[in-house]
């Protein structure tokens, strides 16, 4: 996700304009920019003191949010790698992704902690003792006040605190002195805030982050990796990519819909689907607006769209199919600002093509995906109409090489079209 430095720099040069909506929550890159700022420093007095003895990376378990797009940069800010992971997936299956990728923090919704306490009573070498759990959403048996009571002030845009406006947030359970010591002398990375033996894991809920103070300076990055979990197989894979590769995304994405400031995303399907994190991130980075959707309601879509002059937008194929049967789906296309709609299209019929064309106008981008390698092919709504039969072309920045009988790579030329062609 975007990191503060870039932020801020939008900041500058557009203050009151917006950064994120989701609902009634609309945040100016200003608003954004203290909000980063905030959740990175109170992430950093969470972390571990000796921060490279081992990677530090972050996880989340949660719908599109405002509250997760401030964790994101606030972690891309500080060199935190974060990488979202399938709720709907089986309790074994994300146990084990929780064991391979050893998180230090976890970001999850209310609606998704039952879940992830399920998978973490079943990961037997992940020590939730360890984790900094993240709630987006405070207790429901807290009587904290909130915005301006919580900050003992008045409050800013949205319910956000103003700033230089603190409150003491308590520091995660259990952070005594003896467990820390305890680690130092067994020359274990020592983490802030580790509970006593038999106590429940540091919680350290987003409210509280976001009234911590404003960082004077941030720490360098930590690492440099991004991470992504590889859907299907019977065992969890994980990718991970240098930040070269990220920035390499973020070109290509520019180059191939020349994505720029004047765009409105809209973000209709989850984060933790690679390229939906890499659309969103590269997005904000040229200064566009992200608009946030958890239903999937098509008469939410369809009103958002409109509402929010929406510009791009990537969807669900669910989402999409029902969008597209509901009377307020061609609204969009008779305002002339729809350009791009990217949905993943190895599954989708010539129905929803046609519809697409019809209702919309010539703006569905099918996307064949892989979190390995990001978006490798696309297939674009004039080539849709044009050849039915075709499957996409390989985007910008993908290399297509043709492998012999024995695995080997063809140099180019007849022999590679020969043996492309008996395949």
């Amino acid at each position: 996700m975007i990191r503060i430095e870039h932020i801020r720099r939008h900041a500058t040069a557009r203050p009151d304009a917006t950064a994120v909506v989701d609902g009634a929550v609309r945040l100016s890159w200003t608003d954004f920019a203290d909000a980063v700022g905030r959740c990175a420093a109170g992430l950093t007095e969470q972390l571990p003191e000796e921060r490279r003895a081992r990677p530090v990376r972050a996880v989340f378990l949660s719908g599109p949010r405002w509250e997760l797009a401030v964790l994101l940069a606030a972690c891309a800010t500080l060199g935190i790698p974060c990488t979202g992971l399938d709720p709907a997936q089986d309790t074994d299956r994300l146990a084990r992704t929780l064991d391979l990728l050893g998180p230090s923090i976890v970001i999850v919704s209310s609606e998704h902690a039952p879940v992830l306490d399920a998978a973490l009573g079943a990961a037997p070498g992940t020590d939730a003792r360890e984790l900094l759990r993240v709630p987006l959403d405070p207790p429901a048996e807290s009587t904290r006040p909130s915005g301006a009571d919580a900050a003992g002030g008045a409050a800013g845009p949205n319910g956000l605190p103003e700033p230089g406006a603190h409150v003491d947030a308590p520091r995660a359970t259990g952070a005594a002195s003896s467990p820390a010591h305890a680690d130092r002398a067994a020359g274990r990375p020592e983490f802030a805030g580790r509970p006593d033996p038999g106590a429940e894991e540091p919680v350290r809920p987003f409210p509280d982050l976001l009234a911590s103070d404003p960082p004077r300076r941030l720490p360098e990055p930590l690492h440099q990796e991004s991470l992504a979990v590889v859907p299907g197989g019977s065992r969890p894979r994980v990718t991970v990519r240098g930040s070269a590769a990220e920035g390499r995304a973020l070109i290509d994405l520019v180059d191939e819909f020349g994505f720029d400031a004047h765009d409105i995303h809209l973000v209709a399907a989850p984060l933790w689907q690679p390229l939906s994190l890499q659309l969103a991130r590269t997005l904000l980075t040229v200064g566009g607006a992200l608009v946030l959707d958890d239903t999937g309601d098509a008469e939410v879509l369809a009103a958002l769209i409109a509402a929010e002059h929406v510009t791009t937008t990537m969807i669900e194929p669910g989402a999409l199919g029902r969008l597209l049967v509901h009377p307020d789906s061609a609204a969009p296309a008779r305002a002339g600002r729809l350009r791009c709609v990217i949905t993943p299209g190895r599954h989708l019929g010539r129905w929803t093509v046609d519809t697409a064309w019809a209702r919309l106008g010539p703006v569905l981008h099918l996307a064949l995906t892989s979190p390995e390698t990001g978006l490798a092919g696309l297939l674009t709504p004039e080539e849709s109409q044009v050849t039915r039969a075709r499957t996409g072309r390989a985007v910008l920045g993908t290399t297509v090489v043709v492998l012999g009988d024995e695995g080997e790579v063809l140099p180019a030329g007849p022999a590679a079209s020969r043996s492309r062609d008996r395949t």
